[in-house]
């Protein structure tokens, strides 16, 4: 029985629609490693460099908890000559200035370079997301490429054995039930390839706007989807995310700088002194018997002013101090707790995957491709019937991709071990 025409029309249009939908359209192919994504990220990541630049207010408050309190001028005088006395004026002149007692001023500048060491961290630990979503998202971009090739090679071996299907039927060998039955497996291979690409653009258009790249490049990774040897135990990966996880290191510093803001509160209840210099002059005029006597008085002053803290020692400076510093504390011990939890949850994915990845490679793909390629011969000699190499093709396809999925758990594991550990291990432990 013949199809419709529409049948024939309608199915092909629609497939291509659907492929020139999910094909990105950019023009310029851009080959692209890992590390040089991971680089351009670290320069063009907009809210990176928004952090980086907001450093120089913590730079400036250090600058400013070193500085002296400036002096004060005081000048001032008076004049007789709206009352009638016009020989009688006076002028002061007073300096002074305020020094800081109890070592306040040096408490304020470590506190403000704790802040500065806490924030260097924070800046640290944003570049480590970063680099982890932008492996994240390079990984998620390898693996629909190697999908979209392994639906191709399917598809190629769908089209090689529909020809010879076809080529049976017309020699009256088989039923037009088997050339159906190998035009619907085409149509699936056609649809993974569709969505494999559909998987590609999405992750292509995140990497893009990690990297701050020109959204009309096309990019290919030249990285290979495998697995490399990683021995480190799970005792050894905590060690190191404590000794070395930038968070806790922001943390560290945010607790030790709590802590000299509680002796900060502590000599805050130690008045500063004030201490003055000044110079006065006064011209009178007495008048004694129809006598009249000019005078000048020069004075030379000293002052000193000194706050009594009687009613208000800095009570509640300490109490907020003791609060933020019980506070810091307790975010502390609470990270800890978090990374070690990331740590073993990473390891665990990365002992799985990479027993998977074992089990695939002790010789279950190599022989499945082998068992594939000797049913179809089968076939083409008449030897068995066409539900054969379909299984065998539907065996083959998701076992290989079971092991793409086996090997991007493994990397992608191995990016999670590397964030929770604040640690690039492949490069600084050789690991590969």
């Amino acid at each position: 029985m013949k199809k419709p025409l529409y049948k024939w029309v309608l199915f092909p249009a629609t497939g291509i629609a659907l492929l020139l939908m999910t094909t990105p359209l950019w023009g310029q192919d851009k080959p692209i490693n890992l590390q040089s994504a991971i680089s351009a990220a670290l320069n063009n990541y907009g809210e990176l460099n928004a952090l980086r630049e907001e450093r120089g207010m913590n730079e400036a408050a250090i600058t400013k908890a070193e500085l002296h309190p400036n002096p004060v001028f005081e000048a001032g005088g008076s004049s007789g000559i709206l009352t009638g006395a016009n020989h009688e004026n006076s002028l002061y002149i007073n300096i002074s200035q305020e020094f800081i007692t109890g070592g306040k001023r040096e408490k304020r500048s470590r506190i403000a370079q704790k802040e500065l060491d806490s924030f260097d961290s924070r800046i640290i630990d944003a570049e480590r997301l970063l680099k982890l979503k932008v492996k994240m998202v390079y990984y998620d971009l390898l693996l629909a490429n190697k999908l979209y090739h392994l639906a191709q090679t399917v598809n190629e071996r769908n089209l090689r054995l529909l020809g010879i299907t076809e080529e049976r039927l017309a020699n009256g060998e088989v039923a037009e039930l088997d050339v159906n039955l190998v035009k619907v497996e085409t149509s699936r291979s056609e649809g993974r390839k569709i969505d494999a690409e559909q998987e590609m653009t999405s992750a292509q258009q995140q990497l893009l706007l990690l990297i701050g790249s020109q959204p009309d490049v096309n990019l290919k990774p030249n990285d290979s989807l495998d697995a490399g040897v990683f021995e480190k135990e799970l005792i050894d990966l905590k060690k190191l995310a404590i000794e070395n996880r930038p968070s806790l290191k922001a943390l560290k510093s945010e607790a030790e700088s709590a802590k000299m803001e509680v002796l900060l509160a502590k000599a805050e209840r130690r008045p500063n002194v004030t201490a003055g210099l000044s110079y006065s002059r006064e011209n009178s005029l007495t008048s004694l018997d129809g006598m009249e006597e000019k005078s000048t008085d020069n004075l030379i002053g000293l002052k000193v002013s000194i706050p009594l803290p009687v009613f208000d020692t800095n009570q509640g400076g300490v109490i907020q101090a003791n609060s933020r510093k019980n506070s810091t504390q307790s975010r502390y011990i609470f990270a800890l707790k978090i990374i070690e939890q990331e740590v073993e949850m990473a390891h665990t994915r990365l002992t799985s995957a990479k027993k998977a990845i074992e089990l695939y490679r002790a010789g279950i793909l190599p022989q499945l491709e082998q068992n594939l390629t000797i049913i179809e011969d089968a076939y083409q000699l008449g030897e068995v019937g066409i539900i054969a190499p379909i299984e065998e093709q539907k065996k083959f396809l998701d076992v290989s991709e079971k092991y793409l999925m086996a090997l991007y758990n493994w990397n992608t594991a191995v990016a999670k071990v590397e964030a929770a550990t604040g640690l690039e291990l492949k490069k600084e432990y050789g690991e590969n």
